[in-house]
């Protein structure tokens, strides 16, 4: 069984990206989000998540970034739990359909994500 408590941005105020030198902004205006919202990010996760052999409870912190397009990007295990487990974690994640981005004054901005992905 597979929950997912809670999506939270992580405060980089002015991290510059090393490709295209766009900032992450922390906080914004209005936060990305994923197609239907919340609910369908888990019913999504839920339906794609392959369990691990192993059986094991706890949380996978998966960082990723938001692009202006809605892309999700640049993924890394904030805090892992097994090989296996972040691996998973890491795989459903990188299927995610494009996000609505998040917006500052109007404009589309790029946005760092954290999300636990709940192993129980």
């Amino acid at each position: 069984m597979l929950t997912i408590l809670t999506l939270s941005t992580v405060d980089v105020w002015g991290q510059t990206d090393k490709e295209d030198g766009d900032i992450i902004i922390d906080p914004v205006e209005y936060s990305a989000s994923f197609p239907g919202g919340v609910d369908s990010l888990k019913s999504f996760i839920k339906r794609s998540l392959i369990q691990p052999t192993e059986k094991k409870t706890g949380r996978v912190f998966v960082a990723f970034v938001i692009d202006k397009d809605g892309t999700t990007r640049d993924f890394e295990i904030v805090r892992g739990l097994t090989k296996e487990c972040d691996e998973k974690a890491l795989e459903v994640l990188k299927k995610m359909p494009k996000w609505t981005p998040g917006t500052q004054q109007g404009i589309p901005i790029r946005q760092r994500f954290v999300m636990p992905v709940v192993f129980e």
